[in-house]
């Protein structure tokens, strides 16, 4: 029964939108783990690989939709470190 399946994979990517969300709010990657994510997007990958070879569509479309948020928070990650990086360059130069 692929209902349950469907109902597994929709909880899974409800749980990376408030990460999502936060990183968004406070502008900062203080919060992100640069490996966990790609750890995440390795896995997600394999999952994907998996779930196409044994045809489960809940599986590939949910696990597509996780790499989507991870690759959000990877993007996340790259502009905020960018930024905090920038004003501890600015905060050093107003320092001394």
């Amino acid at each position: 029964m692929l209902l349950f399946g469907w109902i597994a994979g929709i909880l899974s990517n409800i749980y990376n939108v408030p990460q999502i969300y936060h990183t968004w709010k406070t502008k900062s990657s203080k919060d992100l783990s640069i490996i966990s994510i790609l750890i995440k997007l390795m896995s997600y990958i394999f999952y994907i690989i998996h779930a196409n070879i044994i045809k489960d569509p809940p599986l590939f479309w949910n696990t597509i939709l996780s790499v989507v948020q991870v690759i959000i928070m990877a993007i996340q990650y790259l502009i905020y470190k960018k930024d905090e990086i920038k004003d501890e360059i600015k905060d050093e130069i107003t320092i001394n």
